[in-house]
């Protein structure tokens, strides 16, 4: 007996993630959604897209979520049946925002509704990791809030943990599109003893500081000398943007992620997030490119799905 037509919605949250020390290991879900609504009452699979990417993205099977959702069907033993795909896409693609996590853990959501299955979110943590590669967008894509995690090529080893209820997060994004692997790319292969440790360092106090409220500490946590500054280089007006949303009230800026995107963290009590996007978005303006700032507080839920 054929099964009834599924109709599924998957609601995938933004990331910022490395927050400058803890890099591959910390990130932050933000209230920035993507949405995939997929059907499967068609005969055969057809995506429409709406937002970031409608006239760039591919619609045949190289589409990352069916690729990712019939992947993972295929492992376990099942066809993927025809769907229609809606995606709403929120997040700027090639940003430093997750986009390419949220449209993975948006396929393995699906592949697990399809499948039958229960939303088992360590078995997609660990799908998800090992499609992406590492854990620090992946992590709190799936369970949400801040996240530290490590990734050993099987497992996730993730940790769940509070935010300061006063923390703010303003992110900006120019328009220009970084690619991680170029990013990756960009990076040094071997690192001064003396700068690991200051990573290490900062890396530590940085959760402990975004953990506990003591947003004071993260003018120091945020410092950086593994990646920043070899990626700020590929994003004009990198350091002015980030004097310029510290001169408007910012805790602190820096790359989120891989880039362009630049993040700010803000104390909330100050009311002070329009301004500070604003003046990132016209120090990126003065550097000759658009910019588009968000207010995105931090989001507590991970992916959320939806049959019916």
């Amino acid at each position: 007996m054929s099964r009834p037509p599924l109709h599924v919605t998957v609601e995938v949250p933004a990331t910022t993630s490395n927050l400058g020390p803890g890099f591959d290991a910390v990130g932050m879900a933000l209230s920035l959604t993507s949405t995939f609504e997929v059907s499967t009452d068609v005969t055969e699979t057809r995506v429409e897209i709406a937002g970031y990417g409608a006239d760039t993205l591919p619609r045949d099977e190289t589409h990352l979520v069916l690729a990712t959702a019939r992947d993972a069907m295929r492992r376990r033993g099942l066809a993927m049946p025809p769907v229609k795909l809606v995606q709403h896409n929120r997040v700027p693609l090639g940003s430093g925002l997750g986009s390419s996590s949220t449209a993975i853990v948006g396929g393995l959501m699906l592949a697990q509704a399809l499948s039958g299955l229960p939303l088992d979110r360590a078995a997609l943590l660990d799908e998800a990791c090992a499609v992406e590669g590492h854990p620090d967008n992946a992590a709190p894509c799936v369970l949400g809030g801040l996240v530290t995690a490590v990734w050993d090529g099987a497992r996730c080893a993730a940790l769940p943990l509070p935010v300061a209820s006063e923390l703010g997060v303003v992110v900006c994004t120019p328009d220009l599109s970084l690619s991680t692997a170029e990013m990756r790319a960009a990076l040094p292969r071997d690192v001064p003893f003396a700068d690991a440790v200051f990573n290490g360092t900062r890396a530590c106090l940085l959760v402990g500081a975004l953990a506990t409220g003591r947003l004071d500490l993260l003018a120091t946590a945020v410092q950086d000398r593994l990646h920043v500054r070899h990626r700020a280089r590929f994003v004009p007006g990198y350091a002015a943007v980030v004097d310029a949303a510290e001169a408007a009230g910012a805790l602190v800026a820096t790359l989120s992620g891989a880039g362009p995107t630049v993040v700010a963290l803000t104390r909330t009590s100050e009311g002070v997030d329009d301004k500070v996007g604003k003046a990132m978005a016209d120090a990126f303006h003065e550097a000759g490119l658009a910019a588009t700032a968000r207010v995105a507080p931090p989001r507590t839920m991970g992916a959320q799905l939806s049959v019916n």
